[in-house]
């Protein structure tokens, strides 16, 4: 049997294929928001608005994989990319309902963190017990946290996942911004966010 978030991965699968269909001629989609880039950032980001009236498309260069997205979950093999989370970006994840999946899997609280530049001529150190605080945050495996993150995605209904595809031109025109992408389709929104990193 499937559990409710299988059938809405499964279903955000089969509705990926059908707006694949439709990326792959010259057509015009219109959204409230697009989101460039399905790493931590664009992913918490179309999060953070599911429960709007605003239609966003997340759109990443690469391919949706159910099973990549939700093997992390399982636990059984540890990724050495973490991040470190604030106890702020913490209660973002708790207050949509994550944390327990990412709780379920693995984590780290931190109590101290010492950071430094590149040349080792500056850095500066931070201690929970000077702020009086159990922690300062946690460390989650970044495979871990982004699998938790289109597990709750995968049930979005305001929201399109557009992938692969990759943004080739951006043009602005009295508030409107038109993105094409390198198979000729184009969209239509007035606010894009930038979520690519160096890309």
């Amino acid at each position: 049997p499937q559990n409710n978030s299988e059938l809405g991965t499964s279903s955000l699968v089969a509705y990926n294929e059908f707006l694949g269909k439709i990326m792959t001629s010259e057509e015009n989609l219109k959204y409230d928001i697009v989101i460039v880039g399905g790493g931590m950032v664009g992913a918490t980001m179309a999060c953070l608005l599911r429960n709007t009236k605003l239609r966003i498309a997340l759109i990443d260069r690469n391919k949706f994989d159910e099973s990549q997205h939700s093997s992390p979950l399982t636990g059984a093999s540890f990724d050495p990319r973490v991040s470190a989370l604030t106890s702020a970006s913490k209660r973002i994840f708790e207050e949509m309902h994550l944390w327990q999946d990412i709780q379920a899997v693995r984590y780290c609280d931190y109590q101290h963190m010492h950071v430094w530049d590149a040349d080792g001529t500056g850095s500066i150190s931070f201690s929970a017990n000077e702020l009086n605080q159990s922690e300062l945050g946690s460390i989650v495996e970044n495979s871990v946290l982004t699998a938790a993150l289109y597990r709750k995605i995968a049930r979005q209904e305001n929201l399109s996942l557009l992938t692969p595809y990759s943004i080739n031109q951006i043009e602005i025109d009295d508030g409107i911004a038109t993105l094409t992408t390198e198979c000729g389709t184009t969209l239509e929104t007035s606010l894009v966010i930038a979520a690519d990193g160096a890309n």
